[in-house]
């Protein structure tokens, strides 16, 4: 399961149709809202998470709660801080959470590169 979160549903739309066609066995869900992430992951087991990808400002949360809270519930999965801005507090937020940084506006082609990279990182399970 890849997981991308961002505040721009065209964005998120985009990336969902770029990643279902280069990965496609891979799942893939795509959503606009921390919380609406956060709980389509409620049921899911932690080894079927195969990358995480959060923008960080996200109206008055941040991604990386997200990728906090994934990694206090036991997720090994690689995670993708996507963000335009991040004050430091937040970078070194997203490095404790052992989270790469990939810093907007970046071409699809480069974000997925990224979104492939972390994946053969973390070697997941096909169908995740």
């Amino acid at each position: 399961l890849i997981v991308f979160v961002d505040d721009e549903p065209d964005l998120v739309g985009l990336v969902a149709d770029a990643v279902t066609l280069t990965l496609p066995t891979y799942r893939f869900v795509g959503t606009t809202s921390l919380q609406e992430a956060a709980t389509q992951l409620e049921d899911v087991p932690n080894e079927r998470i195969a990358l995480l990808v959060a923008d960080h400002q996200m109206g008055e949360n941040s991604g990386v709660e997200l990728i906090e809270a994934m990694r206090s519930r036991g997720v090994i999965a690689p995670m993708i801080l996507y963000t335009g801005y991040a004050p430091p507090d937040i970078e070194k937020r997203a490095q404790a959470a052992n989270a790469t940084i990939l810093w907007k506006p970046q071409r699809l082609k480069t974000l997925l590169h990224a979104v492939r990279r972390a994946i053969d990182i973390g070697a997941p399970c096909p169908g995740a």
